[in-house]
Parts: C-alpha cells; structure tokens; sequence
C-alpha cells in the first residue's frame, strides 16, 4: 500500500477542544463488509489522506485527484465503516468545514475475510520484495 508524507498536507488549524479520542497505533478488523473496503485497492485509496494526518474532503479530493463530490461520498462511506472520524469543524466565514481523521495508522486484516483477488495482491507484494 502507497503512503503518504504528512508534510503533503496544510497543517490542521488547533481545535478548542481537541478531540476527544486518539489515532490508534494499529486497528484489528473482524467486520467482513469493513475489510472488503480495506481490501480492495480502488476503495482503499481513498482512507489513504486521512491516514497521514487530518484533513478536509477538499484538501483529499485534490491530493487524489478527484472531484470533491465523490470524495464526499467515500468520506460518508468509510465513516460509516468505522475507518473515519470528525477530527473537528473549522468556522470560515459562514461556513463550517469538517476535518476528518483515520482511526489507525495501520489496519490488520485477516486474509479469510478479503477476496481472492486481494490474496494474489498479497502474494505478488510479498513475491515482489522477496525478489529484491
């Protein structure tokens, strides 16, 4: 899976008050329909932002290079899942815009729950670094 620097990002603005939970270093996913999300590299990319440090829809969608709505559309989706959360709300002007976070640095998923298309992904991955 691809990373991303952290210094990518504009640096988030400080909340009053800081969030009331903390990013955990590593998350264990047992839910099926959560792993098939991570498990799939097409929807995985989109947790990827959020995994560096907290940022906006706008500021992912752009990092992407897609459009905000459908960005806005994998925000609700992973958030949903559990992946995502409000990181906090930022005032401009009249408007109010969210900041989000990954729950995780890093996620673990058992292979039984991923698709067979995942495990030779996994398996060309791990060839690949063998190799070299």
């Amino acid at each position: 899976m691809a990373t991303i620097a952290a210094d990518a990002f504009p640096p988030p603005p400080a909340f009053d008050p800081p969030p009331d939970w903390a990013v955990q270093d590593e998350c264990c996913v047992e839910d099926p329909e959560v792993a098939q999300l991570l498990g799939r590299a097409d929807s995985r990319r989109y947790l990827l932002p959020f995994m560096a440090r907290p940022c906006t829809v706008q500021t992912a969608a752009r990092h992407l290079q897609v459009k905000a709505p459908a960005m806005q559309y994998w925000v609700g989706r992973l958030q949903a899942a559990g992946l995502l959360r409000l990181w906090g709300v930022e005032r401009r002007g009249r408007h109010k815009v969210q900041w989000f976070q990954a729950v995780a640095r890093r996620w673990r998923v058992g292979l039984h729950h991923l698709p067979v298309e995942t495990h030779e992904e996994v398996l060309a991955c791990v060839s690949e670094r063998f190799e070299r």
